[in-house]
């Protein structure tokens, strides 16, 4: 699969520009899922974007070893995304429109394919309804089946949690489990901690832009405070 890494990314923005993310460095092995923990205006959605080449940077996006450059088209392929406002990705005029242009967006036909995303993300019997119309929470899931949708090598996901009820917060964790354990990279950025701990192998504390620590979930665990504008985790979490 792939080995994601970023060194010394920072980002700059407003005017004047000011430091809104700054010198992350974090290697993401195949197999693995780094969580990506702070408060609001830490500065988890700016990584999510800088690593997809969404924001100017400085440092360094690498794949298997090659440094990235500002043509990511190569990269998108492999790579599954989210957004936290799922109406920028959905561009299907039906639900099942959406999926099949996500799983080919070249027309090709893969039915099974879409059924199995439909079923994974319980939208099966919406498959004619008109994506504007569906919940909140619905929308969140169909961006969701965009993402894991196709052979995705790489997985980039901001709040996947919003919105959705424990069910279906307990389905986007099974896919999750399920996509790391075949040996993709996910980076998921998120508020959530009691659930997608299980299954996290590093964790990443943004506070105002800064990393605080990067590691082991164990440790972690003294970083997910207050002071970090985190609700303290539950001790059965860890």
């Amino acid at each position: 699969m792939a080995h994601l890494e970023l060194r010394d990314l920072s980002v700059r923005l407003g005017d004047p520009p000011r430091t809104v993310l700054n010198g992350v460095t974090l290697g993401c092995s195949p197999g693995s899922l780094t969580l990506v923990l702070g408060a609001n205006g830490s500065g988890k959605s700016v990584l999510l974007r800088a690593l997809l080449g969404l924001l100017p940077a400085t440092g360094t996006v690498s794949v298997d070893g090659t440094v990235l450059g500002s043509d990511r088209r190569a990269f998108y392929a492999d790579t599954g995304v989210c957004f936290q406002n799922p109406d920028l990705q959905i561009f299907g005029d039906t639900v099942l429109e959406d999926i099949a242009l996500a799983v080919d967006p070249t027309g090709g036909s893969h039915p099974a394919e879409v059924e199995t995303i439909l079923g994974r993300f319980d939208l099966s019997g919406l498959e004619n309804e008109i994506p504007w119309t569906l919940s909140g929470g619905q929308r969140r899931r169909l961006a969701l089946a965009g993402a894991f949708a196709g052979t995705p090598r790489v997985l980039a996901l901001d709040e996947p949690f919003l919105e959705l009820d424990y069910p279906n917060l307990r389905r986007v964790v099974e896919a999750l489990s399920a996509f790391r354990s075949a040996g993709g990279t996910a980076v998921v950025a998120s508020h959530e901690t009691r659930d997608i701990w299980e299954i996290a192998d590093q964790v990443l504390v943004l506070h105002n832009g800064e990393p605080v620590y990067c590691g082991p979930p164990g440790e972690a665990a003294a970083y997910v405070d207050p002071r970090y504008g985190l609700r303290p985790l539950e001790p059965a979490s860890w």
